[in-house]
């Protein structure tokens, strides 16, 4: 994803002649993904509360109202939405899939996913050597037993 976005942004700023690499149309594209996978979450900005779905839009009125421009936000969201379009609604609509994430990135995060599920990784819940001395660290209930 990160890459396909970081490339579309390029493509998009290009095309409306904003000449950004990976800066805030970038950020823009990350926000509008997540925002399109989660619609329902509750946000909140500054105190008033946003549906996830509503958030790029939000943050592009903010944005006017500060007195910035909205293009690099809007070469973000052509971005995002590229994406969007590719992996979730022209799979689901045509049945064509464009995008898909290679084996070799899939084997690499089901072996993270198994490194951490190893109990010997993860520890049992107890921290060892705060005070350097090999004893372990009473953390939590004070209370002598």
């Amino acid at each position: 994803m990160i890459l396909f976005v970081a490339v579309m942004t390029m493509f998009y700023g290009w095309l409306a002649d904003e000449h950004v690499a990976l800066e805030s149309p970038f950020t823009f594209a990350v926000i509008y993904v997540w925002c399109k996978l989660v619609p329902d979450a509750q946000m909140s900005l500054w105190g008033f509360p946003v549906k996830s779905a509503n958030l790029p839009w939000v943050l592009i009125a903010m944005h006017v109202l500060m007195g910035g421009s909205p293009f690099k936000d809007l070469v973000g969201v052509a971005a995002g939405h590229s994406y969007i379009f590719l992996v979730k609604v022209l799979p689901e609509s045509h049945g064509i899939t464009m995008l898909k994430t290679p084996k070799s990135i899939e084997k690499l995060v089901q072996r993270v996913n198994a490194y951490f599920e190893d109990p010997v990784v993860r520890g049992n819940g107890r921290i060892y050597n705060l005070n350097n001395d090999g004893r372990q660290a009473n953390v939590g209930d004070n209370r002598q037993q």
